[in-house]
């Protein structure tokens, strides 16, 4: 099995926290089938390396592929590494920085495996609760991915 955890700082243009979020994740389906298949190093698998945020108020769901009701409004590379939680180099850590030019309500965040919005496989998605962002804010999401 394995689990997520993200951490969520929201941040003003003047680089002063606004709040931070810490919760559980969701992993899809298809985040599951991808994560066996790279394991397998099956052909046609693709590693992660990008996160998305979403304007959509909606419920993750294990069947979901995109973010909730194709409201995605940006999507950035991470930064990825290994980091211990239980035992050395457990835990995939996915790092992305959102920095906003435009006014938007963030609801929802995921990870996919591809740079454009809509596209790719999604292995896990998280609802945020609601995050208001004013030009000039940004968004840093710590992703956790764990083999539990």
């Amino acid at each position: 099995m394995f689990k997520g955890f993200v951490t969520a700082e929201v941040y003003d243009a003047s680089g002063n926290i606004k709040d931070i979020i810490e919760t559980h994740n969701l992993v899809t389906n298809a985040g599951f089938a991808s994560i066996a298949g790279l394991v397998g190093a099956i052909s046609g698998y693709t590693a992660f390396g990008y996160q998305g945020v979403g304007t959509v108020n909606g419920t993750p769901a294990a069947t979901d592929t995109q973010l909730n009701g194709g409201g995605e409004v940006a999507r950035v590379a991470t930064t990825n590494s290994l980091i211990t939680t239980t035992v050395t180099d457990d835990t995939l850590q996915l790092v992305g920085t959102f920095n906003f030019s435009t006014a938007y309500t963030i609801y929802e965040a995921g990870v996919f495996n591809a740079s454009a919005i809509g596209t790719g496989t999604m292995l896990a998605e998280v609802s945020l609760g609601t995050i208001t962002v004013q030009s000039g804010d940004s968004i840093q999401l710590t992703w956790k991915i764990q083999a539990s």
